[in-house]
């Protein structure tokens, strides 16, 4: 074993632990409440439970446990950082959407618990996909491995070639451009952010028009509510 299945197992075991513990956090003060955590198990409905994050905590395991499994017993090359590109991608998402899904209970996001919970989904998704980027890494100790590369056709090498050469020059480019996809992103991300937020400013402007809060009130939830619509 090597330091990435060292760093594996790591992850692994604290993946899991680490998503159910922040539910210990879901109340509007910072401290740890224990009777939180059983109470988050009771499903009250997919736009205020946090469960789905359990569920891709497990999954994470699996796939990282399987990975690891099927290096060890098969001496075949796999490449796979663009499948974990998309995996890890798609945690990224769900994690976004599961924001505007909290946005539909103002409070839940009153919650230190939830900006908790929804962090360590983002850095778990990028721990994932490093450790897969980690263990496909060709190593020089694999010998079953480079035997496989000599006995492969001449047609699927060229394949292989094509493709990854397609993929360098597009990382490359990437590379080179990282400013815009940096900028990009930070667009993006701020747009979904935005989506989870202006409904519920909307709705505080309404509040605020229908009970009489004042001009001064209402001023300064139209001003954010204009500040939010800029990035849409």
């Amino acid at each position: 074993m090597n330091i990435v299945h060292y760093s594996l197992l790591f992850f692994v075991a604290v993946d899991l632990p680490c998503t159910i513990l922040l539910f210990g956090f879901y109340s509007s003060s910072w401290l740890f409440h224990v009777d939180l955590i059983p109470k988050m198990f009771a499903y009250s409905g997919y736009t205020s439970t946090p469960l789905d994050f359990v569920i891709m905590a497990i999954l994470r395991a699996l796939l990282l446990a399987t990975l690891s499994i099927y290096l060890r017993v098969s001496d075949r090359i796999a490449n796979l950082k663009m499948p974990s590109l998309g995996v890890a991608t798609a945690i990224y998402c769900h994690t976004l959407v599961k924001l505007l899904c909290f946005s539909e209970h103002p409070v839940l996001l009153t919650y230190p618990g939830v900006w908790m919970t929804v962090g360590w989904s983002v850095l778990a998704a990028v721990m994932f996909l490093m450790l897969c980027w980690q263990l496909t890494a060709p190593r020089l100790s694999g010998y079953g491995r480079l035997e496989e590369v000599e006995q492969s056709s001449g047609e699927e090498s060229k394949l292989r070639e094509s493709t990854w050469r397609l993929t360098k020059l597009l990382f490359g480019y990437a590379r080179q451009q990282w400013k815009w996809f940096g900028a990009g992103m930070i667009f993006l991300t701020l747009y979904a952010l935005s989506r989870v937020f202006i409904p519920s400013f909307t709705g505080q402007v309404l509040a605020e028009i229908a009970a009489g809060a004042g001009m001064r009130a209402l001023i300064r939830s139209v001003a954010l509510m204009s500040l939010l619509a800029l990035s849409r």
